[in-house]
C-alpha cells in the first residue's frame, strides 16, 4: 500500500511550484494534480476520479500525461488489471519521490505485465531494467530461499524488495508481498513449459518412467513431487540442453532452480514451524502446570511474568508464537465458553481446575471477616456510638450491595468472581467433572443450586453466598455490650423492636451452603438448622466477658410466636424454568476437551 505522500498536505501554491520543478504541465494537468491530492487514497480508483472530474476524451488524455511524467520523477504510477484478457487501467498511486512504495508498487506493475505476457516469468534485473524499473541498492535486500519461503508464508510480509540469484548470475528481483504471487505463478508457468516444449519426454527418459506418469502427477501440488522434479531437471540440464539445442542457462532451468530452492526451503520452514509448535505446546503446558500448582492457586503477576520471560529465552525464535498462542488461547476462552485454561482476575493468575477452590476459600475467610465487622458496627450501634446502621441495614438490597463492596475491598479476585457469575459457574461444572468424571447433569444442577437462583439462573444474594444472618449477628452483638446497657434496651423495647425489624426484614438463612455430596467444602458441623430458634432475647443473666466471649444462658422458654419467613419468590412456569437454566444447561452439555487439548 501507499504511504501518504508530502505533496497532498502542501497549499494549491506549493503544489504548483513541485510540478515546476519537475517540468513542463498543462493548466488541464496541474488542476488535475491538485485533485489528485486532495483526494488522495492509498489506491485511487481511476474510473471514479474520471467520472468526478467530468470523464470528457480531453480529461482522460491529460490524466494520462499527467501520470506518465509523475511516474518519470518518481512521484506516482498507474496499476493496472486484466479484464476480457486485456490489461487495462485501474488505480492511480501517489508517491513520495523515489520511497520504497513507489518502486515496490512499480515491481509488481511491471511484473504483472510481464506475466500476462505467458512467455516468461522471472523479473531478472536485465529486463527490469530496460522498464527502467530497477530500485536503487538502498530499497534492495538480498535474499536466499529461505527469505523467500517466510515471505511466502507470511500473512503480512514486512514491506521490502528481494533480489534473488539463480543459477550463474541470473538475479530477479520481487517485492516481498508479491512473493505467493509471483511463485504461483513461476510454477504454473513450468508446468505448461515443460509439457509443450517437450521437456517431459528427456525427463521421463532420464528418471526411466513414462511420459504420461509424468502428465499425470504435473497438477499435483505437492512439495515433495516439485522438489524431485525439479531437482532432475537442474541436475540435468546439460544432457536437456544439448538434446533441446537450448543454453544452460534458459529460462526454463532458472524457474526450475528457483522452484527448486524455494520448495526445499518451504519444506525446511514447515519442518522447523512443526518442531516449533511442539516446544510451544510444551511450553505452554509447563507455564499452566506451575499455575496450577501454587499452594494458594493464585500466582501474583511478577511470578506469571518470570515464568513467560524464561519461556521465550528457552523458545527463541518461537517466542513470538509463544506470545501470540499464550494470549490468543490459553488465556482466552473458546467459543461458547468463559473459562480459559489460565484465569487472570484481578491480576492474579488462577489455573481453571483451582478457581473454584480459590473462590470457596477467599468466600469462607471473608465470611468470618464480614461477620465481625458487622458484629462490631451492631456492637457499636448498640452502644449508641455510630449511625452506620441506619446506611446499611436499611433494605436486603442495600445489605447485599454493602457485603459485595466489603468482600471486594477484602479479596479483589473474589470480588471479580462475584461480577462474573458465568465464569464461575463454568469453574464449578469443571471442578465437580473433575471429582467425578460419571456425574449427571441433575447433580450438578444441585450443586449449581449452591451458588444461583434455581428460578432466575442468577447469582444468590451476596449475604446468602457469605452465609451472614442479620439477626444472629445482631444477638451477638448484643451480648457484647455490658448488662446495664441490655437492660436499659430491652426495659424501652428498642432492642425488640430492632430484632423483630430485622427479622422480618432479613429473616435467617443458616444452613444454605452445603455441597451436594461433590466432595466440596460444607457448612460447618454442629450449626445451628433453620428449624432451630435463634438466642432469645432476655436470656443472658450476667457479665460481658472479652469480645468472642459467650454469655451464660439459662433454659429459653418456648416463644409465642413463630418468625415469619421470608417472602417467597415468584413461582415461574415450567417453560421459564427452563429457560433460565438454557445457559446451565448448555455448558453441561458440553463435552470436557481431550488430553492434547489441555494444558493441565
Amino acid at each position: 500500500m501507499s504511504t501518504h505522500p508530502d505533496y497532498a498536505s502542501f497549499e494549491p501554491n506549493a503544489r504548483e511550484e513541485l510540478l515546476s520543478q519537475i517540468g513542463s504541465f498543462s493548466p488541464l494537468e496541474r488542476t488535475l494534480f491538485q485533485r489528485l491530492c486532495e483526494s488522495w487514497e492509498p489506491i485511487i480508483d481511476r474510473d471514479r476520479f474520471i467520472s468526478r472530474v467530468g470523464g470528457s476524451e480531453q480529461e482522460v488524455s491529460a490524466l494520462d500525461r499527467l501520470m506518465s511524467k509523475l511516474r518519470g520523477a518518481q512521484l506516482g504510477l498507474v496499476t493496472t488489471t486484466v479484464v476480457d484478457e486485456k490489461r487495462v487501467p485501474a488505480g492511480i498511486v501517489l508517491t513520495n519521490k523515489g520511497d520504497l512504495s513507489f518502486y515496490m508498487n512499480l515491481l509488481e506493475e511491471e511484473t504483472n505485465k510481464l506475466l500476462g505476457g505467458g512467455y516468461r516469468v522471472l523479473p531478472s534485473i536485465s529486463w527490469l531494467e530496460q522498464q527502467k524499473a530497477v530500485p536503487p541498492d538502498y530499497h534492495i535486500t538480498d535474499a536466499d530461499s529461505i527469505a523467500l519461503a517466510n515471505a511466502y508464508l507470511a500473512e503480512s510480509p514486512e514491506e521490502g524488495i528481494l533480489r534473488v540469484r539463480l543459477l550463474g548470475e541470473f538475479r530477479i528481483l520481487t517485492s516481498s508481498r508479491f512473493v505467493r504471487t509471483f511463485i504461483e505463478a513461476a510454477v504454473g508457468w513450468l508446468r505448461t513449459n515443460l509439457d509443450e516444449r517437450g521437456f517431459l519426454e528427456e525427463i521421463a527418459r532420464l528418471k526411466d518412467t513414462s511420459i504420461m506418469e509424468l502428465k499425470q502427477r504435473l497438477p499435483d501440488s505437492t512439495p515433495d513431487l516439485w522438489l524431485d522434479l525439479t531437482r532432475s531437471i537442474v541436475q540435468e540440464r546439460s544432457t536437456i540442453a544439448f538434446r533441446k539445442n537450448i543454453q544452460e542457462n534458459d529460462e526454463l532451468f532458472q524457474t526450475a532452480f528457483l522452484i527448486m530452492n524455494f520448495t526445499d526451503a518451504q519444506m525446511g520452514a514447515e519442518r522447523a514451524r512443526k518442531e516449533d509448535d511442539a516446544r510451544v505446546d510444551e511450553e505452554l503446558t509447563v507455564l499452566a502446570e506451575a499455575v496450577e500448582k501454587v499452594p494458594s492457586g493464585q500466582m501474583a503477576p511478577e511470578d506469571f511474568s518470570l515464568l513467560v520471560d524464561q519461556a521465550e529465552d528457552r523458545l527463541k525464535r518461537a517466542s513470538t508464537e509463544f506470545t501470540r498462542r499464550m494470549t490468543n488461547e490459553t488465556m482466552t476462552p473458546r467459543p461458547r465458553r468463559k473459562l480459559p485454561t489460565i484465569v487472570n482476575l484481578a491480576g492474579m493468575y488462577i489455573h481453571r481446575n483451582r478457581v473454584r477452590g480459590v473462590f470457596e476459600t477467599a468466600r469462607s475467610l471473608a465470611a468470618e471477616r464480614l461477620r465481625d465487622e458487622y458484629i462490631d458496627i451492631l456492637e457499636a450501634f448498640l452502644r449508641g456510638r455510630t449511625p452506620e446502621v441506619g446506611q446499611i441495614f436499611v433494605s436486603r438490597g442495600d445489605l447485599d450491595q454493602d457485603v459485595q463492596s466489603r468482600a471486594t475491598r477484602l479479596d479483589p479476585v473474589l470480588g471479580e468472581l462475584l461480577v462474573r457469575p458465568q465464569l464461575l459457574a463454568e469453574a464449578v461444572i469443571r471442578d465437580a467433572r473433575l471429582r467425578r468424571d460419571d456425574i449427571t447433569t441433575d447433580e450438578l444442577k444441585e450443586i449449581l443450586a449452591v451458588y444461583f437462583n434455581i428460578a432466575s439462573s442468577e447469582l444468590l444474594p451476596a449475604t446468602e453466598i457469605f452465609r451472614l444472618d442479620l439477626v444472629a449477628m445482631l444477638d451477638t452483638a448484643f451480648g457484647r455490650i455490658n448488662v446495664f446497657r441490655q437492660l436499659i434496651l430491652r426495659l424501652s423495647g428498642r432492642h425488640d423492636s430492632l430484632r423483630r425489624n430485622y427479622l422480618r426484614r432479613f429473616g435467617t438463612r443458616g444452613g444454605r451452603f452445603s455441597y451436594a455430596n461433590d466432595g466440596g467444602p460444607v457448612a460447618p458441623g454442629g450449626g445451628r438448622t433453620r428449624a432451630e430458634s435463634q438466642e432469645t432475647p432476655g436470656l443472658r443473666t450476667r457479665g460481658t466477658g472479652p469480645r468472642g466471649h459467650e454469655p451464660e444462658t439459662v433454659t429459653p422458654q418456648r416463644r409465642s410466636s413463630v418468625p415469619k419467613p421470608p417472602p417467597k419468590p415468584k413461582i415461574k412456569s415450567p417453560h421459564e424454568l427452563d429457560k433460565a437454566w438454557q445457559d446451565f444447561d448448555e455448558a453441561l452439555r458440553i463435552k470436557p476437551e481431550s488430553p492434547e487439548d489441555e494444558f493441565s
